[in-house]
């Protein structure tokens, strides 16, 4: 923007003439000329480019304000998802050792001729198909972690997140309908909040 607002450079010129290809003697047949003039802007053109350069600036101080808006929401999306899906291989994994326990159980019934077998096979196939779920919620737990850790420029993901679901709050309804301006400042105050990660 200081650039903008200089004053343009002085024009230098040299011009030659006279120039030929035979029985030429540059020095003596040829006419130089050196011409100096200084560049005079006119209807307010220095006034526009410095306006020019300030809006230019803002622009691309609103552009890095949004950048920054976007890379907090990205890792903001990526903690959250990261945090769900981890604790839903938890429930999963809780899920499947309880009904590994059922399955036990009913086959020890079928040891002692109390339960039909088809029974118990129908348990262990839905016991199967609850460690499937685990081990996908696992994979699904793993991706979001290494989708955080790409997010926040982490060369690893063995950290623990410590978020607890169990306490958390949900919104009021008097902050669901206030104006746009406050709802701003405070996106602005969350927007520094940075989710534990050990």
């Amino acid at each position: 923007m200081r650039q903008a607002g200089l004053l343009p450079n002085p024009r230098l010129i040299f011009q030659s003439e006279n120039l030929r290809t035979t029985n030429f003697n540059y020095g003596q047949n040829a006419d130089t000329f050196l011409y100096a003039s200084p560049a005079i802007e006119t209807s307010g053109r220095r006034g526009a480019r410095i306006d020019l350069a300030k809006s230019a600036a803002g622009r691309m101080r609103l552009e890095e304000q949004q950048l920054r808006r976007d890379v907090a929401l990205q890792v903001a999306q990526a903690y959250w998802n990261a945090v769900t899906t981890e604790a839903v291989f938890t429930r999963y994994k809780e899920n499947a050792e309880y009904f590994r326990q059922i399955v036990e159980y009913h086959e020890a019934r079928l040891r002692e001729g109390k339960a039909a077998e088809v029974d118990v096979i129908r348990v262990r196939l839905e016991g199967q198909r609850l460690a499937a779920a685990a081990d996908n919620a696992k994979l699904d737990a793993e991706k979001a972690r290494l989708e955080l850790a790409r997010n926040i420029g982490s060369g690893s993901y063995d950290w623990q997140l410590t978020e607890d679901l169990t306490r958390l709050e949900s919104p009021a309804q008097s902050t669901m309908t206030r104006p746009q301006q406050e709802s701003r400042g405070s996106w602005q105050h969350s927007s520094s909040y940075k989710p534990e990660a050990h």
